[in-house]
C-alpha cells in the first residue's frame, strides 16, 4: 500500500507545472553554483570569514627563520597568526620557553626551487608542552600542504504541507483502512526520492567537473538530507497552516546551517574529533582520504539517531486528530503532556523523576542552541568569556524546563524545588559525562577514565548545585530571578576556573 501511495505522491508532484519548473531550475542552479564552492572553502581555510581561535586575532605567535617569500606572504594573511622574524638560536629559545607556538624554518632557495619546479624543505618545530602548538601546527600544515577545492552541498527541500485546498484529499487518505503513520511515511519517502535524485545529479556533476574525487560523499549527504527532512516533517505535522510552517522551516534551516557548516569549519581548523558529530565533516574526510570506520560511525550515528527520534515524534503526533484537524496544542502544553506521561504513582518521587528525565533531554537542547549562538557570538565578539557565559545561561535554562514541568503537576515547596533542580542537574550531568567520555575515548583514550571521574565529581556537582538553586526559585516564584542569576554565576565561575586551569 505504501508503494502505491508513494507513486501517487510523485505523480501528483510532477503534474504541478510550478513544481516541474522549480525542479528544473534547481538542477540548472546546481551546475552554476559549483565554481562558488571552491572559493568558499579556500576563503574559509585562509581565515577570510571569521576568527575561530579562543584568543582572537594574533592568537598564535609563530617564529619564522627565513627570508620573506610567497609562502610567508600567505601565512601573514591568516588573522590568527602573528609572525615573529627570528634567527635560529632565538627561535628555539622562544619555542622552548613557550613564548611562540611554533617555529617555521624555510630553506633559503625556496623561491628559486618553486620557480624551477624543484622540491623544497620546510620544517615546523613545536613544543608539545605548549597547548597552542597543536592549533599552530594545524594552521601551518594546512597552508603548507595547500588548499584543495572542495564542494559541500546539502540539498534542502520542504516536505509538502497540507494546504486548505488539499483538505479533502487529506480526509480521503485518513478514511482509508491504513494506519496514519503510513500516510506520513509515504509523503516522507516520496520527497526523499526526489532529494536523492538531486543529490545524485549534484555529485555526478561535481565528479564530472573534477570538484570531488570520491562519490562516497553521497552517504553523509544523504544522512544530512534525512535529518533535514525529518525536521521538516515534524514542523509540517505541528504547524497550524502553510505560512506558519514555511516560517518555522526557514528559521530551523538557518539554525541547522550554522550547526552543520559550523562544525565543518571546526574540522578545517584542525578540531577534527570535535567536528566529527556533523555528517558534513565526513564529506571533507572522505574527500581528503582520511576517513575511518570509527569516524564514519561517529559522524553518522548522532544525526541518524536524532532523525529517527524526530520521525517517531512526527508519527506519534500525526496519529492524533488535533494535529491534523486542529486545534493544535502549544509547545508548552506538549511539554506538560510529556511530563504528565512521566508521572509515577509515588507523590514523593514524582517531580524528581520528571526533572531527571528532562535533564537528559536538556543536553540535546543545549547542544543545538550552544552551537548556533556560539558561532554567532564568536563572529561578533571573538571572546571565549562571552561564549562561556552564554553557554552557562543556555544550559541552566534548558535544565529548568524539567523543574517547570514538574511544578505544573506538583505544588513544590522550596526544598522540593531544590531536590527537583538537583535531579534535573543530575540527569544533565550523567548524559553530558557519557558524551564527554565518548569524545575522550576518541581523542585521549588513555585519559578517558580520569576525565570521567573528574567530570563526575566536578562538572556533575556544579550542574546539581546550580540547578538546585534555580529550583528553589521555581518553587517560590518571587526568588526566581535572583536564584537564576546565582545559578548562572556558579556555572560560569566553574567554566572560567576550568579555562584558567584552576581545577
Amino acid at each position: 500500500m505504501i508503494e502505491k501511495m508513494i507513486k501517487w505522491e510523485l505523480r501528483r508532484l510532477f503534474k504541478n507545472k510550478k513544481f516541474k519548473i522549480a525542479f528544473i531550475l534547481q538542477l540548472l542552479v546546481i551546475l552554476l553554483i559549483i565554481p562558488l564552492f571552491g572559493s568558499y572553502v579556500r576563503a574559509l581555510e585562509e581565515g577570510g570569514f571569521f576568527n575561530l581561535s579562543v584568543g582572537g586575532k594574533g592568537y598564535l605567535p609563530i617564529g619564522i627563520y627565513s627570508e620573506k617569500n610567497s609562502l610567508t606572504d600567505i601565512i601573514s594573511e591568516n588573522k590568527r597568526i602573528e609572525i615573529l622574524w627570528l634567527d635560529e638560536k632565538k627561535g628555539f629559545e622562544l619555542l622552548e620557553s613557550g613564548r611562540i607556538s611554533a617555529l617555521l624554518e624555510i630553506e633559503r632557495d625556496f623561491e628559486d626551487n618553486l620557480r624551477s619546479y624543484k622540491s623544497s624543505t620546510v620544517k615546523i618545530y613545536i613544543n608539545s608542552e605548549n597547548p597552542k602548538s597543536i592549533p599552530a601546527y594545524s594552521e601551518l600544515n594546512s597552508i603548507i600542504l595547500g588548499f584543495r577545492d572542495g564542494a559541500i552541498e546539502s540539498r534542502i527541500s520542504n516536505l509538502s504541507i497540507v494546504k486548505p485546498e488539499e483538505k479533502k484529499t487529506g480526509e480521503v487518505l485518513l478514511a482509508l483502512p491504513i494506519k496514519r503513520e503510513k500516510i506520513f511515511y509515504s509523503k516522507f519517502l516520496s520527497i526523499m526520492i526526489i532529494i536523492l535524485f538531486q543529490l545524485l545529479f549534484w555529485i555526478t556533476a561535481l565528479y564530472y567537473f573534477g570538484r570531488v574525487t570520491n562519490p562516497l560523499i553521497i552517504l553523509p549527504l544523504t544522512i544530512t538530507a534525512i535529518l533535514l527532512l525529518s525536521i521538516t516533517g515534524l514542523i509540517g505535522v505541528y504547524s497550524k497552516n502553510y505560512k506558519d510552517s514555511a516560517l518555522i522551516v526557514t528559521v530551523t534551516f538557518i539554525v541547522l546551517f550554522f550547526f552543520l557548516f559550523g562544525t565543518s569549519t571546526l574540522y578545517l581548523v584542525g578540531l577534527k574529533e570535535v567536528a566529527a558529530i556533523s555528517p558534513l565533516s565526513l564529506v571533507i574526510a572522505i574527500e581528503n582520504g582520511t576517513y575511518s570506520t570509527k569516524e564514519t560511525i561517529f559522524s553518522i550515528l548522532p544525526s541518524l539517531s536524532f532523525s529517527l527520534i524526530l520521525m517517531f515524534a512526527s508519527t506519534a503526533l500525526y496519529r492524533k486528530d488535533e494535529f491534523y484537524f486542529g486545534p493544535r496544542p502549544s509547545i508548552t502544553q506538549l511539554i506538560f503532556n510529556l511530563a504528565g506521561k512521566l508521572q509515577i504513582k509515588s507523590r514523593s518521587y514524582g517531580p524528581y523523576f520528571i526533572a531527571l528525565i528532562f535533564g537528559f533531554i536538556a543536553v540535546l537542547i543545549s547542544i543545538i542552541l550552544e552551537i548556533f549562538f556560539g558561532i554567532i557570538t564568536i563572529y561578533f565578539t571573538e571572546s571565549i568569556f562571552v561564549i562561556l557565559a552564554l553557554w552557562a545561561i543556555i544550559e541552566e535554562l534548558s535544565k529548568s524546563i524539567g523543574i517547570f514541568s514538574a511544578s505544573h503537576y506538583y505544588k513544590l515547596k522550596w526544598h522540593e524545588g531544590l531536590m527537583a533542580g538537583m535531579a534535573s542537574g543530575l540527569g544533565f550531568a550523567i548524559f553530558e559525562n557519557i558524551m564527554f567520555t565518548g569524545f575522550a575515548l576518541n581523542i585521549f583514550p588513555d585519559y578517558a577514565v580520569r576525565i570521567l571521574i573528574m567530570r563526575t565529581f566536578l562538572s556533575g556537582g556544579v550542574h546539581i548545585v546550580s540547578t538546585g538553586v534555580i529550583g528553589v526559585g521555581i518553587a517560590d516564584k518571587k526568588y526566581l530571578t535572583l536564584t537564576f542569576i546565582i545559578g548562572v554565576i556558579i556555572h560560569f565561575g566553574y567554566n572560567i576556573m576550568m579555562l584558567q586551569g584552576v581545577l
